[in-house]
C-alpha cells in the first residue's frame, strides 16, 4: 500500500469514528408547565395529542402556547382521459402562537403531502386521507416542540 491509500483510509475511519452515530432527541423538560390555549377550529383529536406532550397548568402566567386557524384542505388534479383525479393533495396549516416571559413568536406552521388516488377505490382513499391526516398532525406537533424548544434557548 502506498502512503495515499493509507492516509486516506486513516482519515475515513478517523471521520467515521467521529459521528457517533447518536440520534437527536427533542424531548421537553417535564418540570415545565405551559399553559396550552385552543381555537374552536382544532379537532378533539389533535387536542388530545398536543395535551399528552406538553404539561398542561393554569397557574402558570408566563408561559402559554396557543393554537388557531387549524385548516386541512384538499386539491386534487385531474387530467388524461379519465374522470376521477389523478392524484391529490393535502394542506394542513395551523397558527402557533409562543408567549414566554412576555416576549412573543408567531409562526404559520404548513404540511404539504401529495397522493395518488387513481389506483383506489373510495373506501380506501378516504382512509388513506385519514391516515395522511394523522401523519400530518404529528409532523405539525413536532414542529411545535421545535419551535418551543428554540424559542426557549
Amino acid at each position: 500500500m502506498n502512503k495515499f491509500s493509507i492516509f486516506t483510509t486513516f482519515l475515513f475511519m478517523f471521520t467515521l469514528a467521529g459521528c457517533n452515530y447518536n440520534q437527536v432527541v427533542m424531548n421537553l423538560d417535564q418540570s415545565i408547565s405551559y399553559d396550552l390555549k385552543f381555537d374552536n377550529s382544532l379537532p378533539d383529536s389533535y387536542k388530545n395529542k398536543i395535551s399528552s406532550i406538553f404539561k398542561s397548568s393554569e397557574d402558570t402566567n408566563d408561559k402559554h402556547i396557543t393554537l388557531k386557524n387549524y385548516s386541512l384542505k384538499r386539491y386534487d388534479v385531474y387530467g388524461g382521459s379519465a374522470l376521477r383525479a389523478l392524484e391529490g393533495e393535502l394542506t394542513l396549516s395551523i397558527q402557533l402562537m409562543i408567549d414566554i416571559n412576555s416576549e412573543t413568536k408567531k409562526k404559520d406552521l404548513k404540511i404539504i403531502k401529495r397522493f395518488k388516488s387513481n389506483e383506489l377505490n373510495p373506501y380506501a382513499q378516504n382512509e388513506m386521507i385519514n391516515l395522511l391526516e394523522s401523519d400530518m398532525q404529528d409532523e405539525v406537533i413536532n414542529q411545535v416542540i421545535i419551535e418551543v424548544n428554540t424559542f426557549e434557548m
